[in-house]
């Protein structure tokens, strides 16, 4: 299991398995309680896919780029730009963006950001919510702070470069990039001290309308669990 530790027994909450999912009575439980548990979670684990050769070589990309944020005018600092801007942009040049764009297909990382982890709509929450938060595929793990940079760069690649194959390969950047401006305006929000609840509501029903779940009603939970206010 990728996430056990070799000498010492580690406590794992996992949803699909801890909770009994073909209970009715339970699943609503706990789902009323999941907000909670990824609040107060130590860290929060997310596992995009099995081991492969395509999520080992995208993932050691998406490493690479992260370390070079500051060179393409990027930072890891959570600022208003980068959630009040409906795009990022990058300092390079069109003919750099079409060949970084090219790199990005051919590590895969088409394939790392297809996964459906990023269109499921409880995935919103646990971007959101989540104090500490890891990427993880098989044994390849980054911090969300890391992988948020390079999708930042990649977003802002993508918009340079014109419609065709290549593009249209990475439209996952888009529910990608919404989950980065989701998180960064909930950590914004909670380090100022205050929620402004209509913004948060707007924000949250772009990010959650299009996403995936089995039951519709699912969205209308999250939503309202993700909008309680953790202030008297």
């Amino acid at each position: 299991m990728a996430y056990s530790y070799p000498d010492r027994i580690r406590s794992v909450v996992v949803d699909a398995v801890c909770i009994n999912q073909s209970d009715t009575v339970e699943k609503s439980q706990q789902v009323a309680i999941m907000a909670d548990i990824y609040r107060k979670a130590k860290c929060v684990q997310a596992w995009l896919a099995p081991a492969s050769k395509y999520t080992t070589e995208a993932m050691k990309f998406m490493e690479r780029l992260a370390a070079k944020a500051e060179s393409f005018g990027n930072s890891d600092e959570v600022n208003q730009p980068r959630w009040i801007g409906s795009f990022p942009s990058v300092n390079i040049s069109d003919d750099e963006a079409k060949n970084l764009i090219y790199d990005a297909i051919k590590a895969h990382v088409d394939y790392l950001i297809s996964r459906s982890w990023f269109n499921r709509v409880w995935i919103v929450q646990e971007v959101s919510l989540a104090t500490e938060l890891i990427v993880s595929c098989g044994d390849s793990a980054m911090n969300w702070s890391a992988f948020a940079r390079a999708l930042e760069i990649l977003r802002g690649a993508f918009r340079q470069v014109p419609l065709g194959e290549k593009r249209s390969r990475l439209e996952g950047l888009k529910p990608a990039w919404q989950l980065v401006r989701q998180r960064d305006v909930f950590r914004l929000h909670d380090r100022d001290g205050g929620r402004d609840h209509h913004l948060m509501t707007d924000l949250l029903w772009e990010s959650m309308s299009n996403r995936d779940c089995s039951d519709d009603r699912d969205r209308v939970y999250a939503m309202l669990d993700m909008t309680k206010s953790p202030y008297p």
